[in-house]
C-alpha cells in the first residue's frame, strides 16, 4: 500500500540511505536529494506528502530551502520535518521565521522519526479532505 511520496534531504550518505529505507519499510514512496538547490528543483516540480529536511546542506542551508519552499503557493503547505544536530540559539530563532512542521534533534531515534512523518502526512491529508481542518 501506498502512504505517500516524501522528500528525504539529506547531505551525508549513511544518513540519507538510512532515512529512504526506514521510510520505505513503512509504505512511502521516498525521493532523495542531497544539497538545497535540487531539493527545491524537486519540491517545486513534484507534489510531495512531506519532506525531511535537514539544516546543514552544501550549496543552501537547510533554512533558506525551507523558507523558498514557505513562500511559493506550490509548497507553502508541505510538511516539513527538520533534523538537525544544531539545536543552538540560532536554529530556535529560525524555526520561528520559518515555521517547521516538526522539529527532530539528530541523533534521532529511527521510530521516532517514522512517527513523526507518518502524524505529518495524516495531518496534510486531514487538512486537504472534504471537511477538515482547512484554514479559512
Amino acid at each position: 500500500m501506498n502512504e505517500g511520496k516524501i522528500l528525504v534531504v539529506e547531505d551525508e550518505v549513511v544518513p540519507r540511505r538510512l532515512l529512504v529505507l526506514s521510510l520505505e519499510r513503512i509504505g512511502f514512496d521516498v525521493v532523495a536529494c542531497e544539497d538545497g538547490p535540487s531539493a527545491l528543483e524537486t519540491a517545486l516540480n513534484e507534489p510531495f506528502d512531506a519532506a525531511v529536511l535537514d539544516i546543514r546542506l552544501p550549496k543552501m542551508h537547510g533554512w533558506d530551502v525551507l523558507a523558498r519552499l514557505r513562500e511559493d503557493p506550490r509548497t507553502a503547505d508541505l510538511p516539513v520535518l527538520v533534523v538537525t544536530a544544531y539545536e543552538g540559539a540560532e536554529s530556535q530563532r529560525l524555526s520561528t521565521v520559518t515555521k517547521p512542521d516538526a522539529f527532530l534533534a539528530k541523533p534521532y531515534d529511527v521510530d521516532r522519526l517514522r512517527r513523526e512523518v507518518v502524524a505529518l502526512v495524516e495531518k496534510s491529508r486531514a487538512s486537504r479532505s472534504p471537511g477538515g481542518d482547512q484554514p479559512s
